[in-house]
């Protein structure tokens, strides 16, 4: 009588359910730490492409351009987006546009393909 009136106190989760949750939460948070650098970099090429626009006079060369896009996203160590970015400067106004895709490594032979597209 006694065992049974204390079954009924009991309240809680089960361990099988505890051990779901911090499953769950560690690939949840294992994908977070993976991705979240790739965003980072994402919107300081945002950034940079802004500053560069506001730097750049209007009538400087794209080679110019180019080179000071790169050597700016080469301090934020962003090198593999260069040769995927366009200058282009025929309606007189200086746009730069980007368009790649990144490819992050989760756990073992799991990826995740992040398609990046944006422009000033």
């Amino acid at each position: 009588m006694i065992f049974k009136n204390l079954l009924k106190l009991q309240k809680g989760i089960g361990f099988v359910v505890l051990c779901f949750w911090l499953f769950v939460i560690a690939i949840g948070s294992t994908v977070v730490v993976k991705v979240l650098p790739t965003y980072i970099d994402y919107y300081a090429l945002e950034k940079i492409a802004k500053l560069v626009i506001e730097e750049s006079p209007s009538d400087a060369p794209i080679k110019q351009i180019k080179e000071v896009f790169s050597r700016k996203a080469s301090m934020n160590d962003i090198s593999y987006v260069i040769s995927d970015t366009t200058f282009d400067q025929t309606t007189g106004k200086l746009i730069i546009s980007w368009d790649y895709d990144k490819e992050v490594e989760l756990i073992g032979n799991v990826s995740l393909v992040l398609h990046f597209k944006g422009s000033t």
